[in-house]
């Protein structure tokens, strides 16, 4: 060997041509052949004393044990009852959503409602008939005249107006 330790089938067949101790290069490459695939051999043979009994063995499944069954058996059906905990909590709220959307739509519809009835209650005719009739209003008969005022008139009149709250607000 080169010193490097080797994994796998490689490091498998190496260490077998170090416990080979006799043979040719030929027998050694068939007796580890034998050997990998699970086959008794001259080699194994001579080895053990019992020739017939020897091979192989590919080692054994641990089995399972009855706790680890129970446990695994738990775990699932708690998981099925958060499963189905689950579907059922989800089914409700739809219900829910589908209530709460009825209503929803039924107050947008209200609200429509609402709406064309502000439009009818407050449309010009509506106003105009309701004014004249109950309160006596009627529109004017003549155009109405365009006031112009002078800038100082204005000015003049709101100094006067303020020297007179200025007054009153002294006494």
């Amino acid at each position: 060997m080169d010193g490097k330790r080797r994994y796998g089938i490689e490091g498998y067949i190496d260490r077998a041509y170090d416990e080979v101790d006799t043979g040719t290069t030929q027998e050694v490459s068939g007796r580890i052949d034998g050997v990998a695939e699970g086959v008794r051999t001259p080699f194994l043979e001579r080895k053990y004393s019992n020739p017939i009994s020897h091979t192989v063995r590919v080692p054994k499944r641990k089995s399972i044990s009855p706790f680890a069954v129970v446990v695994a058996l738990f775990v699932a059906a708690i998981l099925i009852v958060l499963y189905i905990n689950n579907i059922i909590t989800v089914n409700h709220l739809m219900r829910e959503i589908s209530v709460l959307e009825s209503k929803h739509q039924r107050l947008v519809n209200d609200q429509e409602i609402l709406r064309a009835r502000i439009h009818k209650l407050s449309s010009f005719d509506r106003v105009q008939r309701i004014a004249q009739s109950n309160r006596g209003l009627t529109f004017p008969k003549e155009a109405p005249q365009v006031l112009l005022v002078d800038p100082e008139r204005l000015y003049e009149a709101k100094r006067l107006l303020n020297r007179m709250e200025g007054t009153i607000t002294k006494e």
